[in-house]
């Protein structure tokens, strides 16, 4: 994430417990990191659908990909 941040990108978004990414992204801002540049980072990843399996978490992160995808497309 830290290598990311500051690079040109359409998506980013970090897995894991909320614990972790609170954990994460504060450790990001003692080395630097905007609250904008870290406002960047979605996480958790994906939609809010319920999910629970492997297989409906990739839904989940895959219909948010679509969703912003789609969001942007409309913008240019």
């Amino acid at each position: 994430l830290e290598q990311c941040l500051r690079k040109k990108f359409r998506y980013l978004g970090m897995i894991g417990s909320k614990n972790k990414a609170l954990d994460t992204l504060a450790k990001l801002k003692e080395k630097g990191f905007t609250e904008k540049e870290l406002s960047q980072c979605h996480s958790p990843v994906g939609l809010s659908i319920g999910s629970s399996t492997p297989e409906e978490i990739a839904v989940s992160i895959m219909a948010e990909l679509i969703s912003i995808r789609n969001s942007i497309n409309k913008d240019h």
